[in-house]
């Protein structure tokens, strides 16, 4: 362009970039190939979260529930701000339990006349004895 300002058309910018576009493509097209063929075989392996694994339930509904609410009432679990509903989301994914109504489950609790914590003292119970024997 400096030797023969006439030789340059209005055009030359434009068509030296799509040129440019292409072979920077083509580069862009052949790096990425490389890449996929260098890493075929993934070197980091998933690892699997805990949460997302059931824990089989083997008591029945109701001590799940019973368990549940005292945890959340105690505020141990979400500050004490779980709902029922939210309880009952924790049964069926965590435990695999559909407890069913949940808020009769809930009433039955409350209702009990004896002894409305029933299985928390059967958990104290049990764990009291586990500390002594180990």
């Amino acid at each position: 362009i400096f030797e023969d300002p006439e030789f340059r058309t209005t055009r030359d910018h434009l068509a030296s970039e799509i040129v440019a576009n292409d072979l920077l493509t083509k580069y862009y097209t052949s790096a990425l190939e490389l890449l996929k063929n260098k890493n075929a075989k993934p070197t980091i392996q998933e690892v699997q979260n805990a949460c997302c694994t059931i824990i089989p339930w083997t008591g029945t509904p109701t001590e799940l529930i019973e368990l549940l609410l005292s945890l959340n009432a105690k505020g141990a679990i979400a500050d004490g701000n779980l709902s029922i509903k939210e309880i009952e989301e924790i049964c069926i994914n965590n435990y695999g339990v559909y407890p069913g109504n949940t808020y009769q489950i809930v009433e039955q609790i409350k209702a009990r006349k004896s002894n409305s914590t029933k299985f928390i003292e059967k958990l104290k119970i049990s764990l009291i004895k586990w500390l002594s024997e180990n």
